[in-house]
């Protein structure tokens, strides 16, 4: 995270409009910048030799005229290339890659192209926009106009500006000791960062656990799993950290779950009807504790003398 902000920090000294993306990707708007650094491709260049002279690390820079065909050109060239690419260069360039190299195809949504005969970002963009509408939602006109280079999303240095994880943690009543009185904690704390995340509509995929043992040693773990802001994906990551970091016996005075690497959300239809049931699982969960309070309800795995809420509906 130290090193993510340095080369932030960098960036900015080239533009102010600098729309952070992820611990290790950031847009950037350097029309007007000309005058003091050059044009685009030297602007990158300058960046690129900058971040290697003070922080040793390699970068890859897209230069385009939107952002998602910047980002798709910065993945052309991995680790250290600018590649410039121009909007009439799509059909040659981005069309013949495979569709899950498009930004927002994920592994899932792979799948489900693939078995539609759906194999290249090309096929993606010639696939009429009322069929992928149709049989994905929000997100199948989303995903058609990205395959066609399409997008009309400005730089926006505010995004960046807010929070970059969301997380709570308990010091608990009386030490932990097993691994159940653990995981009861961990599924209500996975709850109150999963409903946060969603009221604020972020989605993010870095799952950190924070573990202080009764010796006020502090351990963090974390693993990247794909975007999501389900209690479900929080509680199921931050239990696999617990199970393969603590040793079920060593008592525990603190436990902490937070969510980083957020980007924000977009209302979308699963192709799943099991995520979609979890979706509206969650959805109603909220509802209940926004309307009722947060001890109106809570999940059966939570043990309410341990996380200190009351267990059933407040009339």
């Amino acid at each position: 995270v130290e090193m993510s902000e340095r080369v932030m920090d960098i960036l900015r000294r080239f533009t102010p409009d600098v729309e952070v993306f992820s611990v290790d990707e950031a847009w950037l708007d350097v029309s007007g910048c000309e005058r003091l650094f050059g044009d685009s491709v030297e602007i990158a260049g300058k960046i690129q030799r900058t971040i290697k002279e003070e922080l040793d690390l390699p970068c890859s820079i897209g230069i385009s005229c939107n952002k998602i065909l910047a980002k798709m050109a910065s993945d052309l060239k991995k680790p250290a290339g600018i590649t410039v690419l121009h909007p009439e260069e799509v059909p040659g360039v981005i069309w013949p890659l495979p569709v899950e190299e498009l930004y927002g195809v994920g592994k899932k949504m792979a799948q489900k192209l693939y078995s539609m005969g759906i194999k290249t970002i090309g096929d993606l963009a010639g696939i009429p926009v009322e069929f992928l509408e149709s049989s994905f939602g929000v997100i199948g006109r989303q995903l058609h106009l990205w395959a066609n280079g399409i997008d009309d999303s400005p730089v926006n240095p505010e995004f960046s500006k807010g929070e970059k994880s969301i997380g709570h943690s308990l010091t608990l009543p009386k030490d932990i000791t097993t691994f159940e009185e653990a995981k009861a904690v961990l599924l209500s704390l996975s709850e109150q960062v999963g409903r946060r995340v969603r009221r604020k509509k972020f989605v993010g995929r870095v799952v950190t656990l924070t573990l202080r043992d009764d010796s006020f040693l502090t351990r963090t773990r974390s693993a990247t799993i794909p975007y999501t802001n389900t209690t479900e994906d929080i509680y199921r990551t931050a239990k696999k950290l617990l199970e393969n970091n603590w040793d079920g016996k060593t008592p525990l005075r603190l436990l902490g779950v937070s969510l980083s690497g957020l980007t924000r959300d977009f209302e979308q239809i699963s192709i799943f009807p099991r995520e979609e049931k979890i979706k509206r699982l969650n959805k109603i969960v909220d509802e209940i504790k926004d309307k009722y309070g947060e001890g109106a309800i809570c999940r059966a795995g939570q043990k309410a003398e341990v996380v200190g809420i009351k267990i059933g509906f407040r009339s």
